[in-house]
């Protein structure tokens, strides 16, 4: 719901047009049409100022506010004193009161000493309720939460009957508290989305994921999966490697096809869908042989000899093109539509990050719907 706005309609022609477009299960968002023409006053330039996107707060302010917070000034204390130090007249400033006041929150959400303390704590009640419940943490010099992961007695159940097909999903962070998130899925006999355990990381490089994947493998007796897809991340392949040395991995297409646009849309221009359709097919080939003939000839095709992407998607092929996956047990994990129906399940989790300290109990409540 949005507060009612009085506004006329003037018949102005200008427009931004954005479609979203689905070609080959991906999704992509693509302008068509746009028009700067009008046929009335725009606004002055001292009023710009007052729409929400250009409404900025410099790094130097913020630190500026962030002290006045701390000495105890209210917010039109501080406003006021910033336009006296600025020299510009009162309400000039290139932000409103509102825009201080949801900074002053944000400063609140991220800078809660006792985050570390109240997630562990709700590890150990949950641990203490369920002695199933699973949990391992990592705190710096600080005392400050730098790794933690958990996994839920359901979980582990399930992963003892479908944990032979695993996705490792670490394409998205828990941004009010700058972690990433990974979460281990699979899935079960009727093709349903199986929860397997979940981890935070404060920083994202071999040594972290090298952690997760030890105390994964910890809650589930030690068992590794027979294969792996994760995203197109070469730390976590590193660590794989090392942690998980019989286990299959390979990356997710989904992953893959999602970066395609970016690296080939201006580069290949009106040809761009052409090339992508060849490269499906190529990707959906059965044999080798059949894979390799044919990337020499969309190569030579597009002219994308020295290509960076080309050449590092050719040089990591056994981990992507199916080719070379047919002969390992995915369980239907290396379809796109299999892909968006575990992303869909991951925006579930997304939606609880609200508050930290209750994650672990809001994740544990999301999977038993499952």
């Amino acid at each position: 719901m949005q507060r009612n706005r009085k506004s006329s309609r003037c018949g102005c022609q200008a427009y931004l047009r954005i479609v979203k477009k689905s070609d080959f299960d991906v999704p992509e968002w693509r302008v068509t049409g746009f028009n700067n023409v009008h046929n009335h006053e725009l606004l002055k330039s001292n009023e710009v100022r007052l729409i929400p996107a250009y409404c900025t707060i410099s790094p130097d302010d913020k630190s500026r506010i962030c002290m006045f917070a701390k000495a105890g000034m209210s917010v039109r204390q501080m406003l006021r004193l910033m336009e006296l130090e600025k020299g510009i007249k009162v309400g000039c400033l290139p932000f409103t009161e509102m825009d201080v006041r949801n900074l002053l929150q944000s400063f609140r959400n991220v800078e809660r000493d006792n985050d570390a303390i109240d997630l562990v704590a709700m590890c150990k009640r949950l641990k203490d309720e369920n002695q199933n419940f699973k949990y391992e943490f990592k705190l710096d010099s600080s005392n400050r939460l730098e790794h933690i992961a958990w996994s839920y007695s359901s979980s582990v159940q399930s992963y003892e009957a479908f944990g032979d097909a695993v996705v490792f999903d670490t394409t998205h962070r828990v941004d009010a508290y700058d972690m990433l998130l990974g979460i281990w899925l699979g899935v079960d006999n009727h093709g349903m989305t199986c929860f397997f355990g979940c981890t935070l990381l404060r920083d994202e490089n071999m040594q972290s994921f090298s952690w997760a994947l030890k105390a994964f493998m910890g809650f589930m007796k030690g068992k590794a999966p027979q294969s792996i897809l994760t995203d197109h991340n070469m730390w976590l392949k590193e660590a794989i490697a090392v942690d998980m040395p019989e286990t299959k991995h390979a990356f997710c297409i989904w992953h893959i096809l999602s970066k395609l646009s970016d690296w080939f849309s201006v580069l290949l221009g009106s040809h761009y869908d052409e090339w992508k359709a060849d490269f499906l097919q190529l990707y959906n080939l059965e044999l080798v042989e059949d894979f390799e003939e044919g990337w020499r000839q969309m190569v030579d095709k597009y002219q994308l000899h020295t290509n960076k992407h080309i050449i590092s998607l050719h040089s990591l092929r056994m981990f992507w093109a199916l080719p070379f996956l047919r002969r390992y047990f995915f369980a239907g994990l290396t379809s796109t539509s299999q892909s968006e129906s575990i992303n869909a399940f991951i925006q579930r989790f997304l939606s609880a990050q609200s508050q930290l300290d209750h994650f672990v109990e809001q994740v544990g409540d999301i999977t038993c719907f499952l």
